[in-house]
Order: C-alpha cells, then sequence, then structure tokens
C-alpha cells in the first residue's frame, strides 16, 4: 500500500526508522499504517498515482547462515 503524510505532519516509519517522504512511500500493510489512515495521520496514495511514486524498496530481514553439523564439543576430561 501507498502512503503520504497528511499535509504539515511528519510520519515514521517504523520499519525503515525515518521520516515517511512528502511524495509518500510503499510500505507494508500493518496494524501500524492502519492506525496512522484510521486517526488521518496518513492518507492512502491511489494505485494509478502510486505508479508514478518512485518507490523505496522495504528492506528484507536479515538473515543469517545455519550451520549444517553442530560445534563439536570439549569433553569434561580436556
Amino acid at each position: 500500500m501507498h502512503v503520504k503524510p497528511s499535509p504539515g505532519l511528519r510520519i515514521v516509519d517504523p520499519l525503515l526508522r525515518d521520516f515517511l517522504p512528502e511524495d509518500g512511500r510503499l510500505v507494508t500493510p500493518s496494524d501500524y499504517w492502519h492506525r496512522r489512515l484510521r486517526d488521518g495521520d496518513v492518507v492512502l496514495i491511489p494505485a494509478a498515482a502510486a505508479s508514478e511514486v518512485s518507490a523505496t524498496p522495504i528492506p528484507s530481514p536479515v538473515q543469517t547462515e545455519v550451520s549444517a553439523k553442530p560445534a563439536a564439543r570439549k569433553s569434561a576430561d580436556q
């Protein structure tokens, strides 16, 4: 969903930890954004207008590499 801040407001994007640009951004629908919409803090940008707005890519969660075998344990005798 594309949203932009209502005039005169600066709205924090909790995922990117910055302010939502005045021309809007593609955000992942969540309770946070639905509350901002309900409270009138942001405005939903229609799909046609949203295609004209340059979308900031949403970063994917960092994935850690999992080792295939467990680390060797030292015995109590050593």
